[in-house]
């Protein structure tokens, strides 16, 4: 397949990863449900997981600058083996895609518009997604910067009118709950926010300076996870405990605000904004799943598999699971999260290791074999 002809910039990714991770705000209720008040100190954990799974993509990158996740699979394992892997990559960028589209549907239907069918919802999300990635790479993250800023400002904004029914007690005790749920809640702040970066390195590619993308991913990562524990702290000490028995405690936080009657209903912000970001996070998967594809198939172009892959994904997206309370399900027992380590750790590890012992370091030109 040929090159993209589409650059973009240092900045330009770093922002976007950012926003990927800010739209993990919708699926903070797991990390609440382990460890309830102490769910911070999980998003701390989480992070501080995450750092050499990071690492490891940072480092592939180094190896194998301005090459996709693809072309390196080829290049370490070989045409056969490393086809293998791509197609197992790709499998879980569209399961990504699938269940981030169900998320944004389970959203909308159950606080926006309770009366609107699931799959009418879908179909408007998918359409604006898949004319997004048909767009290109360079369009679809040009706005990267002004929703990171977008979604920032709106969560100091509600945190501000919300400091009169904050109580910060609600962060303690610190530490009083089994090892058992620190280590869960940590698990999955890991894989499900932080680790599905690695769909980034599909972007690679795009980059103007392949050396920055590792300070890209590194600076995005910064972002969001700041974004990420500022807005678990935020509810917490808003609702303390009862934060683990909601689906979106983000959501009914802002709901709560009432200042002078004059700021009301501020969850509309909300909503707007994690539906931009969501947009934007499932733009992405789409997008690396439907350009490795490509570039398995080694096709000129990804553009015309954006349709397809769109209408599969409503489809798909609808049938993962029989409710929404069976989703809540699979990821309060961890399930999620241990089914993601599989494609965001041992085959990336896998693939490091192999990288160096055949001695690719990134100081040669990397030949696909």
């Amino acid at each position: 397949m040929k090159k993209s002809s589409e650059q973009i910039s240092t900045v330009q990714l770093m922002f976007s990863v950012a926003c990927f991770i800010q739209a993990s705000t919708l699926l903070t209720y797991p990390i609440h449900g382990f460890a309830k008040q102490e769910a911070w100190i999980c998003v701390l954990l989480g992070c501080l997981i995450s750092l050499p799974i990071i690492w490891i993509y940072t480092s592939l990158a180094k190896r194998f600058p301005g090459k996709s996740l693809i072309e390196i699979n080829d290049i370490v394992f070989g045409s056969i083996v490393g086809k293998i892997f791509s197609v197992l990559y790709i499998y879980f960028f569209l399961n990504l895609v699938f269940l981030s589209s169900r998320d944004i549907g389970n959203f909308v239907g159950g606080f926006l518009l309770p009366t609107t069918p699931l799959p009418a919802v879908l179909i408007m999300f998918l359409l604006v997604c898949c004319w997004a990635v048909r767009k290109g790479v360079k369009t679809m993250t040009s706005y990267a910067k002004l929703m990171v800023i977008i979604a920032f400002a709106v969560l100091l904004f509600n945190s501000l009118l919300l400091l009169n029914i904050m109580k910060f007690s609600n962060l303690l005790p610190i530490f009083s709950l089994p090892l058992k749920n620190y280590l869960e809640g940590s698990h999955t702040t890991a894989m499900l926010p932080m680790c599905e970066l690695m769909a980034f390195l599909m972007l690679f590619p795009n980059l103007r300076n392949a050396k920055g993308s590792a300070k890209a991913l590194w600076g995005g990562f910064a972002i969001g996870a700041i974004t990420l524990f500022f807005n678990v702290a935020r509810d917490t000490a808003v609702l303390g405990p009862y934060a683990s028995l909601l689906t979106s405690p983000t959501f009914l936080v802002a709901r709560l605000i009432n200042v002078g009657t004059i700021f009301t209903r501020m969850e509309v912000l909300y909503a707007v904004t994690i539906i931009i970001l969501m947009f934007f996070k499932t733009s992405v998967l789409l997008y690396a799943a439907v350009f490795g594809i490509s570039q398995l198939l080694k096709l000129d172009s990804y553009k015309f598999l954006v349709p397809t892959f769109g209408a599969i994904a409503v489809i798909f997206a609808i049938a993962v699971f029989d409710s929404t309370m069976y989703e809540s399900y699979i990821a309060m027992t961890g399930t999620a999260s241990i089914y993601a380590t599989f494609f965001e750790l041992i085959l990336p590890v896998i693939t490091l290791t192999v990288a160096a012992v055949r001695g690719f370091s990134g100081k040669k030109e990397a030949v696909l074999l």
